[in-house]
């Protein structure tokens, strides 16, 4: 089998390396992915500039390339030119922080996946929780489980979102919680300063905050010690709610 892996942590980060390592043994493992940090990026593509391409040497991968483009950029580029196989599965991550309910909006991590799942390879976001001692391991191990599965069979239109939490030493991981995605897991606050200008800036900040998070959501269940895997699409059409806009007659507000 063939499989990407790609991030928004950079290529030289330690969650790629460990999905790598999970996969090696696996399948062939191709590695697309951005020079640099670009966390946070959403599904923003590069449209203005040249995508410049540097082969990379990376253990355990067949070939690795770092692409001066976001996460989405890299997948593109991946299927549609530098993987010269069609590709089976493509991983995102291991991400170094938590994508957690509104976060998979923001991430790059999830966007990489919801890329893939566009152009109709199956994928997976895997993002471990940032503490002095990461799971990453446990990424690697999940990412292989999920490509054992994917020889199954995969349902259309649907990409995986994983979270791992990272427990305190001695203490196990619970096990595995299918869940939904949840709401916001954080209460934000922009700091406000001024520069030696005068001029104010702002700085978003803000803690965790998961002690109402609505049972069976990815937030809840994190929050108990168990990694989550939320099935996600990558079409945002509300089915429901179809027939009720079609009522709304907006045909009025076009100029006669």
């Amino acid at each position: 089998m063939d499989v990407l892996v790609t991030n928004d942590d950079g290529i030289d980060s330690p969650g790629l390396a460990a999905l790598v390592e999970g996969l090696r043994e696996r399948a062939r493992v191709w590695v697309v992915a951005p020079n640099r940090n670009y966390s946070a990026v959403a599904h923003s593509i590069t449209i203005r500039d040249p995508l410049i391409v540097e082969p990379r040497e990376l253990p355990g991968a067949h070939a690795a390339f770092a692409v001066t483009g976001t996460p989405a950029d890299c997948v593109k580029l991946a299927v549609r030119a530098l993987v010269e196989t069609p590709l089976d599965l493509v991983f995102s991550g291991a991400n170094l922080g938590l994508n957690l309910g509104m976060d998979v909006h923001y991430s790059g991590t999830v966007a990489a996946a919801a890329e893939a799942i566009s152009l109709g390879v199956p994928s997976a976001a895997l993002s471990v929780e940032r503490t002095d001692a990461p799971a990453l391991d446990v990424a690697g191990r999940i990412a292989a489980s999920i490509l054992a599965k994917r020889i199954l069979g995969w349902p259309a239109g649907c990409f995986l979102n994983v979270n791992v939490p990272s427990p305190a030493t001695g203490a196990p991981i619970r096990g595995i919680r299918i869940v939904r995605q949840g709401g916001h897991g954080y209460r934000e606050e922009f700091i406000r300063r001024t520069d030696p200008q005068g001029r104010s800036y702002f700085w978003l900040s803000g803690a965790t905050d998961r002690g109402n998070a609505e049972p069976g959501t990815d937030l809840h269940a994190l929050s108990e010690g168990f990694v989550t895997v939320t099935p996600l699409r990558y079409n945002l059409t509300n089915p429901d709610l179809l027939g009720e806009v079609e009522t709304w007659d907006l045909n009025g507000f076009l100029p006669a």
